[in-house]
Protein backbone atom coordinates (compact mmCIF):
# COMPACT_ATOMS: atom_id res chain seq x y z
CA UNK A 1 0.00 0.00 0.00
CA UNK A 2 1.36 3.39 -1.04
CA UNK A 3 2.02 5.80 1.84
CA UNK A 4 -0.10 8.93 1.65
CA UNK A 5 2.01 12.06 1.26
CA UNK A 6 0.18 14.95 2.88
CA UNK A 7 0.76 18.51 1.72
CA UNK A 8 -0.41 22.05 2.23
CA UNK A 9 -2.53 22.72 -0.83
CA UNK A 10 -3.82 25.96 -2.33
CA UNK A 11 -7.24 25.79 -3.92
CA UNK A 12 -7.95 28.04 -6.86
CA UNK A 13 -11.24 27.32 -8.59
CA UNK A 14 -11.06 23.70 -9.74
CA UNK A 15 -7.27 23.66 -9.51
CA UNK A 16 -5.17 22.39 -6.60
CA UNK A 17 -1.57 23.50 -6.07
CA UNK A 18 0.84 21.60 -3.83
CA UNK A 19 2.69 24.17 -1.71
CA UNK A 20 4.50 22.32 1.09
CA UNK A 21 4.94 18.71 2.15
CA UNK A 22 3.77 17.73 5.62
CA UNK A 23 5.31 15.20 7.99
CA UNK A 24 3.22 12.72 9.97
CA UNK A 25 3.72 14.93 13.03
CA UNK A 26 2.49 17.96 11.07
CA UNK A 27 -0.66 16.13 10.02
CA UNK A 28 -1.32 14.89 13.55
CA UNK A 29 -0.93 18.42 14.96
CA UNK A 30 -3.21 19.91 12.28
CA UNK A 31 -5.91 17.31 12.85
CA UNK A 32 -5.85 17.78 16.63
CA UNK A 33 -6.06 21.55 16.30
CA UNK A 34 -8.90 21.29 13.78
CA UNK A 35 -10.78 18.93 16.12
CA UNK A 36 -10.41 21.40 19.01
CA UNK A 37 -11.80 24.24 16.89
CA UNK A 38 -14.64 22.08 15.57
CA UNK A 39 -15.58 21.42 19.20
CA UNK A 40 -15.78 25.19 19.82
CA UNK A 41 -17.78 25.47 16.58
CA UNK A 42 -20.22 22.87 17.91
CA UNK A 43 -20.85 24.84 21.11
CA UNK A 44 -21.17 28.07 19.15
CA UNK A 45 -23.83 26.46 16.94
CA UNK A 46 -25.58 25.15 20.04
CA UNK A 47 -25.63 28.70 21.40
CA UNK A 48 -27.18 29.93 18.15
CA UNK A 49 -29.76 27.13 18.44
CA UNK A 50 -30.62 28.33 21.96
CA UNK A 51 -31.07 31.90 20.72
CA UNK A 52 -33.28 30.71 17.86
CA UNK A 53 -35.40 28.62 20.22
CA UNK A 54 -35.76 31.60 22.54
CA UNK A 55 -36.65 33.89 19.64
CA UNK A 56 -39.31 31.44 18.46
CA UNK A 57 -40.78 31.15 21.97
CA UNK A 58 -40.94 34.94 22.38
CA UNK A 59 -42.53 35.34 18.95
CA UNK A 60 -45.18 32.70 19.72
CA UNK A 61 -45.71 34.26 23.15
CA UNK A 62 -46.37 37.73 21.76
CA UNK A 63 -48.60 36.45 18.93
CA UNK A 64 -50.55 34.39 21.45
CA UNK A 65 -50.88 37.39 23.73
CA UNK A 66 -52.31 39.37 20.83
CA UNK A 67 -54.88 36.63 20.14
CA UNK A 68 -55.82 36.18 23.79
CA UNK A 69 -56.37 39.89 24.33
CA UNK A 70 -58.19 40.58 21.05
CA UNK A 71 -60.32 37.48 20.42
CA UNK A 72 -63.68 36.88 22.04
CA UNK A 73 -64.06 34.18 24.67
CA UNK A 74 -66.13 32.16 22.19
CA UNK A 75 -63.39 32.33 19.56
CA UNK A 76 -60.82 31.23 22.11
CA UNK A 77 -62.98 28.27 23.21
CA UNK A 78 -63.40 27.16 19.58
CA UNK A 79 -59.81 25.98 19.18
CA UNK A 80 -57.63 29.10 19.33
CA UNK A 81 -56.82 28.73 23.01
CA UNK A 82 -55.90 25.05 22.61
CA UNK A 83 -53.49 25.97 19.82
CA UNK A 84 -51.99 28.74 21.98
CA UNK A 85 -51.45 26.35 24.90
CA UNK A 86 -49.72 23.78 22.69
CA UNK A 87 -47.47 26.22 20.83
CA UNK A 88 -46.40 28.23 23.87
CA UNK A 89 -45.41 24.99 25.61
CA UNK A 90 -43.84 23.47 22.51
CA UNK A 91 -41.51 26.40 21.94
CA UNK A 92 -40.74 26.79 25.63
CA UNK A 93 -39.87 23.08 25.90
CA UNK A 94 -37.49 23.46 22.96
CA UNK A 95 -35.79 26.33 24.77
CA UNK A 96 -35.56 24.35 28.02
CA UNK A 97 -34.05 21.39 26.19
CA UNK A 98 -31.35 23.39 24.39
CA UNK A 99 -30.62 25.30 27.63
CA UNK A 100 -29.92 22.11 29.62
CA UNK A 101 -28.07 20.37 26.79
CA UNK A 102 -25.56 23.22 26.52
CA UNK A 103 -24.79 23.18 30.26
CA UNK A 104 -24.49 19.38 30.36
CA UNK A 105 -22.27 19.24 27.27
CA UNK A 106 -19.85 21.83 28.67
CA UNK A 107 -19.63 19.77 31.83
CA UNK A 108 -19.15 16.46 30.00
CA UNK A 109 -16.50 17.85 27.65
CA UNK A 110 -14.35 19.47 30.34
CA UNK A 111 -14.63 16.50 32.71
CA UNK A 112 -13.53 14.02 30.06
CA UNK A 113 -10.88 16.27 28.54
CA UNK A 114 -9.12 17.29 31.75
CA UNK A 115 -10.37 14.81 34.39
CA UNK A 116 -12.91 15.25 37.17
CA UNK A 117 -10.21 16.27 39.68
CA UNK A 118 -8.44 18.72 37.35
CA UNK A 119 -8.15 22.41 38.17
CA UNK A 120 -9.89 23.37 34.94
CA UNK A 121 -12.86 21.08 35.41
CA UNK A 122 -13.24 22.02 39.08
CA UNK A 123 -13.26 25.70 38.10
CA UNK A 124 -16.17 25.09 35.73
CA UNK A 125 -17.96 22.76 38.12
CA UNK A 126 -17.61 25.33 40.92
CA UNK A 127 -19.11 28.06 38.72
CA UNK A 128 -21.93 25.74 37.67
CA UNK A 129 -22.70 24.83 41.29
CA UNK A 130 -22.59 28.46 42.43
CA UNK A 131 -24.94 29.42 39.58
CA UNK A 132 -27.35 26.65 40.56
CA UNK A 133 -27.29 27.64 44.23
CA UNK A 134 -27.75 31.37 43.56
CA UNK A 135 -30.47 31.35 40.89
CA UNK A 136 -34.01 30.01 41.20
CA UNK A 137 -34.37 30.53 37.45
CA UNK A 138 -31.49 28.16 36.75
CA UNK A 139 -32.75 25.51 39.20
CA UNK A 140 -36.22 25.77 37.71
CA UNK A 141 -35.20 25.60 34.06
CA UNK A 142 -32.55 22.93 34.54
CA UNK A 143 -34.96 20.57 36.34
CA UNK A 144 -38.05 21.35 34.27
CA UNK A 145 -36.42 20.09 31.09
CA UNK A 146 -36.93 16.43 32.07
CA UNK A 147 -40.39 17.22 33.44
CA UNK A 148 -41.37 18.79 30.12
CA UNK A 149 -40.00 15.83 28.15
CA UNK A 150 -41.48 13.02 30.23
CA UNK A 151 -44.30 14.26 32.49
CA UNK A 152 -46.41 17.21 31.38
CA UNK A 153 -46.48 20.67 29.86
CA UNK A 154 -44.28 22.93 32.01
CA UNK A 155 -46.38 26.07 31.46
CA UNK A 156 -49.50 24.52 32.85
CA UNK A 157 -51.39 27.75 33.54
CA UNK A 158 -52.24 30.03 30.61
CA UNK A 159 -55.20 32.29 31.24
CA UNK A 160 -56.95 35.43 30.06
CA UNK A 161 -57.45 38.08 32.73
CA UNK A 162 -58.45 41.72 33.01
CA UNK A 163 -56.63 44.47 34.88
CA UNK A 164 -57.76 47.99 35.70
CA UNK A 165 -56.39 50.66 33.34
CA UNK A 166 -57.53 54.24 33.94
CA UNK A 167 -61.31 54.30 34.06
CA UNK A 168 -61.63 50.92 32.39
CA UNK A 169 -60.00 47.51 32.05
CA UNK A 170 -57.69 45.79 29.59
CA UNK A 171 -57.27 42.12 28.80
CA UNK A 172 -53.92 40.41 29.47
CA UNK A 173 -52.49 36.93 28.98
CA UNK A 174 -50.94 35.30 32.05
CA UNK A 175 -48.49 32.45 31.45
CA UNK A 176 -47.28 30.71 34.58
CA UNK A 177 -45.95 27.58 36.19
CA UNK A 178 -48.63 26.06 38.42
CA UNK A 179 -46.74 25.31 41.63
CA UNK A 180 -49.24 22.76 42.93
CA UNK A 181 -49.33 20.90 39.65
CA UNK A 182 -45.51 20.71 39.56
CA UNK A 183 -45.38 19.40 43.14
CA UNK A 184 -47.43 16.35 42.13
CA UNK A 185 -44.26 15.01 40.50
CA UNK A 186 -41.73 13.29 42.81
CA UNK A 187 -38.67 14.47 40.88
CA UNK A 188 -39.81 18.09 41.24
CA UNK A 189 -40.53 17.61 44.95
CA UNK A 190 -37.01 16.23 45.41
CA UNK A 191 -35.27 19.07 43.55
CA UNK A 192 -37.51 22.11 43.94
CA UNK A 193 -39.92 21.66 46.88
CA UNK A 194 -38.15 24.19 49.13
CA UNK A 195 -38.04 26.78 46.32
CA UNK A 196 -41.62 26.27 45.20
CA UNK A 197 -43.03 26.44 48.72
CA UNK A 198 -41.71 30.01 48.91
CA UNK A 199 -43.54 30.99 45.71
CA UNK A 200 -47.15 31.87 45.07
CA UNK A 201 -49.46 29.33 43.48
CA UNK A 202 -48.68 30.70 40.00
CA UNK A 203 -45.12 31.63 38.98
CA UNK A 204 -44.97 33.97 35.93
CA UNK A 205 -42.62 32.67 33.26
CA UNK A 206 -41.35 35.86 31.65
CA UNK A 207 -39.19 37.18 34.52
CA UNK A 208 -37.42 33.81 34.55
CA UNK A 209 -36.99 33.80 30.77
CA UNK A 210 -35.32 37.20 30.99
CA UNK A 211 -33.05 36.02 33.83
CA UNK A 212 -32.08 32.86 31.96
CA UNK A 213 -30.36 34.73 29.12
CA UNK A 214 -27.64 36.18 31.35
CA UNK A 215 -27.26 32.96 33.35
CA UNK A 216 -26.53 30.92 30.23
CA UNK A 217 -24.26 33.62 28.77
CA UNK A 218 -22.21 33.58 32.00
CA UNK A 219 -21.87 29.78 31.88
CA UNK A 220 -20.67 29.96 28.26
CA UNK A 221 -18.23 32.70 29.21
CA UNK A 222 -16.76 30.56 32.00
CA UNK A 223 -16.30 27.71 29.50
CA UNK A 224 -14.48 30.11 27.17
CA UNK A 225 -12.30 31.47 29.99
CA UNK A 226 -11.17 27.91 30.71
CA UNK A 227 -10.60 26.99 27.06
CA UNK A 228 -9.30 30.31 25.70
CA UNK A 229 -5.58 29.62 26.08
CA UNK A 230 -5.83 26.17 24.53
CA UNK A 231 -8.01 27.32 21.66
CA UNK A 232 -5.71 30.23 20.82
CA UNK A 233 -2.70 27.89 20.81
CA UNK A 234 -4.51 25.75 18.22
CA UNK A 235 -5.30 28.87 16.19
CA UNK A 236 -1.64 29.87 16.27
CA UNK A 237 -0.55 26.44 15.04
CA UNK A 238 -3.07 26.39 12.18
CA UNK A 239 -2.27 29.94 11.15
CA UNK A 240 1.37 28.89 10.72
CA UNK A 241 0.29 26.43 8.03
CA UNK A 242 -2.41 28.67 6.56
CA UNK A 243 0.18 31.45 6.09
CA UNK A 244 1.92 29.27 3.49
CA UNK A 245 -1.09 29.65 1.20
CA UNK A 246 -1.28 32.82 -0.96
CA UNK A 247 -4.24 35.07 -0.17
CA UNK A 248 -5.83 34.38 -3.56
CA UNK A 249 -6.06 30.63 -2.80
CA UNK A 250 -8.18 28.61 -0.40
CA UNK A 251 -6.06 27.03 2.37
CA UNK A 252 -6.35 23.24 2.26
CA UNK A 253 -4.37 20.21 3.32
CA UNK A 254 -4.54 16.69 1.98
CA UNK A 255 -2.88 14.23 -0.38
CA UNK A 256 -2.84 13.11 -4.00
CA UNK A 257 -4.10 9.76 -5.21
CA UNK A 258 -2.25 8.89 -8.43
CA UNK A 259 -3.83 5.95 -10.28
CA UNK A 260 -1.53 6.65 -13.27
CA UNK A 261 1.67 8.69 -13.66
CA UNK A 262 -0.24 11.45 -15.47
CA UNK A 263 -3.60 11.71 -13.66
CA UNK A 264 -4.56 12.10 -10.05
CA UNK A 265 -7.25 12.94 -7.57
CA UNK A 266 -6.61 15.41 -4.76
CA UNK A 267 -8.18 14.49 -1.43
CA UNK A 268 -8.37 17.63 0.66
CA UNK A 269 -9.60 19.01 3.96
CA UNK A 270 -10.42 22.65 4.56
CA UNK A 271 -8.63 24.56 7.29
CA UNK A 272 -11.38 25.95 9.59
CA UNK A 273 -10.70 29.61 8.81
CA UNK A 274 -14.38 30.46 9.35
CA UNK A 275 -14.32 28.99 12.85
CA UNK A 276 -11.10 30.87 13.66
CA UNK A 277 -12.84 34.07 12.60
CA UNK A 278 -15.90 33.19 14.67
CA UNK A 279 -13.76 32.37 17.72
CA UNK A 280 -12.04 35.75 17.46
CA UNK A 281 -15.43 37.46 17.30
CA UNK A 282 -16.86 35.57 20.29
CA UNK A 283 -13.82 36.26 22.47
CA UNK A 284 -14.09 39.96 21.67
CA UNK A 285 -17.84 39.89 22.29
CA UNK A 286 -17.23 38.34 25.74
CA UNK A 287 -14.40 40.81 26.51
CA UNK A 288 -11.90 37.98 26.78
Amino acid sequence: MVQKEFCIIGGQGDQRHTLQKLSADDVDAIQKSCAALYKFGYYDKRDIEIQENLKEFLNVYHLSESDVTSKSDEELRNGIFNSIFINVNRTFTNYLSSYKIQVDHFDFHLKHKYGKDSTKYLKFEGHKRATYDANLTHRLFYNLRNYSQHIYFPLNNITKDSIKEGEGFKHVMLVSFDKNELLKEDSIVKKLKTDLEKCGDYIPVMPHVNNSKKILADIFKMYMIIEKETLLSHVGLLNKYISVVPSNMEPLYGYWERPTPTTGVCRTNIFPSDIIERLTFRLKEMNL
